[in-house]
C-alpha cells in the first residue's frame, strides 16, 4: 500500500488542477449566462433600431462586451484571491488588458456616433494598442515561430511595431466578419474553444506565465458560443462594428501575451483571417468580372448577400458559416497536433484533409443554391456524358401530363447515381437515356455532382415522388396506370395502397416481375390490352429501361416510367426514410438498415463522388458512348 504522505502529495499536485478548472468551468458559465440575457431584449428589425438610435451601440453588441470581460475580471479576482499578488512583471497585467478594452470599446462607439471616418476608429485601436501592449513585448513577445518551418525569429526592435500591427489586424479582421449578421460572436466562441484546446496540445514553456490569457479565453468562449444559440432564436442578432473590432482587440492581446511563441500564429491567421479573405476575394473577382462595379464609390455586393441573392436563407448562410468556422478551427488544431512530425508528413496528412474540406464545404454551398426568379434554364443539359432534364417536380409532373394527352409513346427515366455509372459502361443503356423523352435527376448524388459542376439542377426529381405525383394527377383527371413489377404480391397490394390514398385513381391493371422469359410477350399484350396511360415498371435499373425500350411500340403506352423500387415502398414492405432524412440526403442509407444486403450494391456511391471530382478538376468533352439523337416521342 502506498503511504498516506504519497497520497497527500499526489493531491497536493492534482489540486492546483482542479482549481483552476472549476474556476475557468465558472467563468464559462457567468459568461454564457450574462450573454444570455439579450434574448429578454425585443427583437428589432435594422429599421426599428435606426430609428430609435441605438444603431450606435447595439444593445447585443453591449451585452456581449460586458459579458466577457466582466466573466474574466471574475476569473482574474479567484485566482488573486487564491494565489496572493505575484512579483511577476506579468501576474498583474491582465486587469489593465481588461480596462484598455473597455476603454476602447467606448471610443469605438463614440467614432460611431459622430460617423466619423474609418481611419479614425484606426488611429484609435493603434493608440489603444500601443498603450496596452508596451509593457508586454519585452517579457512575452521579442520572438515568434514561424509556422510549419519550425524556426524562432527575434523580432529584436520590431517587437513593438509587429505586436501593434497584429492587434490591428485581428480587430479589423473580426469587425469584417460583423457584415454578415449572427456570425462574429459565433466565430469568436470557436476560435477561443480552440484556444484553449491549444493551450492543452501545446508545449508548456508556450504556455501563458500568468492566469489572464486562459480567464479571457474561457470568457471568450462562453459568450461567443452562447450567441450561436441566441442567433438562431433572434433573427436579427448583430453584436456591431464598435463590439466586434473591440472582441477582436481582447483576443489579439490573448495571442500576445500567452501564446504566441507556440504556432499560434499559423491557427489565428487560419481562423480569423479565413472568411474575411475570403470575403475580400469574392468581392474583388466579382469587381474584376463586372467593369461597372469597379469604381471606388460602386456599391460592391458581399459574399453573404451574394449567396443570399442565389436563394440561401440567413439562417443557412450563418450556419454555413459557422460549419467553415469549426473546419478551420479543426485543421488548426491537427496542424498543431503534427508539429513534432516531420515537415513532409504533416503536408501529406493536411493537405488532402483542407482540399477535402474544401471540396465538401464548396459543393454543399452549391446545393443550398436555388433557382432564382427570371434565371433562364435549359430544356436539357449534359451532366457526365449523359442527358438530364432539369425540371422540378411540378415541372416534370406538367411535361408528364402533356405526353398523356399527346396520346403518343414516351418513355421517362429517372436517372440517379447508378444509372449515370452504368451508362458509362453500357452502350445500350445509355443509348436508351439519350433517347429518353424526359430524364429527371434522382437522387442527392445527382444533384450534388451538378451543383459540383455548376450546372442548373436545384431539385432532385425521384421514382418514389414521381409516383405520388402521377397517382395524384392521374385521381384528378381520369387517367389510368398500370404496375408491372416487384415480388409477387407487391404491384396488387401498392395499387390498392394507391387506391385508398387517391380517390378515383383508376388502376388499369398490375403484374408482379418474376414471370418466365417465354411468358413476356404475353404480359406484353395485356399492358397493350389494358390501354392505361402511365405505365410504371419496377425491375430495377437497366432491367426496367430495355424492357420499356424493346416493347415500346408494342406497349403503346404514352407513358413508361421506370421506377425501381418504389412499389416495396407503397405496399409498406419497407418504410421510406423519415422527412429529415430524405433532406439530408441519406435516404439511400435509411433503405440499406432496412435490407443490410444491399450494402454490395453501394460502392456505386464513392465511385460516383470520384467520377464527379474527376470531371470537376479535369472536364472532358465525352464521358459516355455516342447514341442516336432524341426523336420527338422519346425513342
Amino acid at each position: 500500500m502506498r503511504s498516506l504522505k504519497t497520497l497527500n502529495s499526489e493531491s497536493s499536485t492534482r489540486s492546483p488542477f482542479v482549481r483552476i478548472l472549476m474556476t475557468l468551468i465558472f467563468v464559462f458559465c457567468l459568461a454564457a449566462a450574462l450573454t444570455f440575457l439579450v434574448t429578454r431584449l425585443p427583437d428589432e428589425t435594422d429599421a426599428e433600431i435606426a430609428v430609435s438610435r441605438r444603431s450606435v451601440w447595439r444593445l447585443e453588441g453591449l451585452i456581449a462586451v460586458l459579458a466577457t470581460l466582466v466573466a474574466a475580471a471574475v476569473g482574474l479576482g479567484f485566482a488573486f484571491w487564491r494565489e496572493g499578488r505575484d512579483e511577476s512583471p506579468l501576474r498583474n497585467v491582465g486587469l489593465v488588458f481588461l480596462g484598455a478594452t473597455g476603454v476602447l470599446y467606448a471610443l469605438l462607439l463614440l467614432r460611431t456616433r459622430f460617423h466619423l471616418p474609418t481611419w479614425v476608429g484606426d488611429l484609435t485601436i493603434i493608440a489603444a494598442a500601443t498603450i496596452a501592449v508596451a509593457p508586454v513585448v519585452p517579457h512575452s513577445f521579442l520572438s515568434l515561430t514561424l509556422p510549419f518551418l519550425d524556426r524562432v525569429v527575434s523580432l529584436g526592435n520590431l517587437a513593438l511595431p509587429v505586436a501593434v500591427f497584429w492587434v490591428w489586424a485581428l480587430s479589423r479582421a473580426t469587425a469584417a466578419l460583423n457584415r454578415m449578421p449572427r456570425v462574429t460572436g459565433g466565430y469568436l466562441g470557436l476560435v477561443a474553444l480552440s484556444l484553449l484546446l491549444l493551450y492543452r496540445l501545446g508545449p508548456s514553456g508556450a504556455r501563458p506565465p500568468f492566469f489572464f490569457p486562459i480567464a479571457a479565453t474561457t470568457a471568450l468562449a462562453g459568450m461567443g458560443l452562447m450567441t450561436i444559440v441566441v442567433s438562431l432564436r433572434r433573427t436579427n442578432f448583430n453584436l456591431g462594428w464598435a463590439a466586434s473590432c473591440t472582441l477582436g482587440f481582447l483576443l489579439a492581446h490573448i495571442t500576445i501575451v500567452g501564446l504566441f511563441k507556440s504556432v499560434a500564429l499559423a491557427m489565428i491567421c487560419l481562423l480569423l483571417f479565413g472568411l474575411p479573405i475570403l470575403d475580400v476575394w469574392f468581392v474583388r473577382l466579382r469587381a474584376s468580372q463586372r467593369s461597372d462595379a469597379t469604381g471606388p464609390k460602386a456599391r460592391r455586393m458581399r459574399l453573404h448577400e451574394a449567396l443570399a441573392e442565389r436563394g440561401i436563407s440567413p439562417t443557412k448562410i450563418s450556419i454555413l458559416y459557422l460549419v467553415i468556422a469549426a473546419f478551420l478551427c479543426g485543421l488548426a488544431l491537427l496542424t498543431i497536433a503534427l508539429s513534432h512530425f516531420h515537415l513532409a508528413l504533416r503536408l501529406l496528412v493536411l493537405l488532402p484533409i483542407a482540399f477535402g474540406g474544401f471540396v465538401f464545404l464548396f459543393s454543399i454551398t452549391r446545393v443550398l443554391m436555388r433557382r432564382v426568379p427570371g434565371e433562364t434554364v435549359p430544356d436539357d443539359i449534359e451532366a457526365f456524358g449523359v442527358r438530364i432534364s432539369p425540371v422540378s417536380m411540378s415541372e416534370a409532373i406538367d411535361k408528364i401530363e402533356g405526353f398523356i394527352l399527346a396520346k403518343t409513346p414516351h418513355h421517362v427515366v429517372t436517372s440517379d447515381a447508378n444509372a449515370i455509372l452504368r451508362a458509362q459502361e453500357d452502350r445500350e443503356y445509355a443509348a436508351i437515356i439519350r433517347r429518353a423523352a424526359l430524364i429527371t435527376p434522382d437522387g442527392y448524388g445527382v444533384m450534388w455532382g451538378a451543383r459540383l459542376l455548376n450546372l442548373p439542377i436545384y431539385e432532385r426529381v425521384t421514382g418514389v415522388d414521381m409516383v405520388t405525383g402521377i397517382c395524384e394527377r392521374a385521381a384528378q383527371n381520369g387517367y389510368s396506370i398500370y404496375i408491372l413489377g416487384a415480388a409477387p404480391g407487391i404491384a396488387a397490394t401498392a395499387s390498392e395502397k394507391l387506391a385508398q390514398r387517391f380517390p378515383g385513381l383508376r388502376v388499369a391493371g398490375t403484374q408482379h416481375g418474376f414471370y418466365k422469359a417465354e411468358e413476356e410477350e404475353s404480359v406484353v399484350q395485356a399492358i397493350h390490352d389494358a390501354k392505361p396511360d402511365v405505365l410504371f415498371v419496377a425491375f430495377g435499373i437497366p432491367k426496367q429501361e430495355k424492357f420499356i425500350a424493346k416493347h415500346f411500340a408494342a406497349m403503346a403506352v404514352p407513358v413508361s416510367l421506370g421506377v425501381g423500387g418504389s412499389f416495396d415502398v407503397y405496399s409498406e414492405k419497407l418504410k421510406r426514410a423519415p422527412e429529415y432524412v430524405q433532406r439530408s440526403g441519406m435516404e439511400w442509407l435509411y433503405r440499406v438498415w432496412q435490407e443490410p444486403w444491399r450494402w454490395k450494391r453501394m460502392s456505386y456511391v464513392p465511385r460516383f463522388m470520384i467520377f464527379a471530382l474527376r470531371e470537376w478538376l479535369f472536364p472532358s468533352h465525352h464521358t459516355a458512348p455516342p447514341a442516336p439523337p432524341k426523336t420527338k416521342t422519346g425513342l
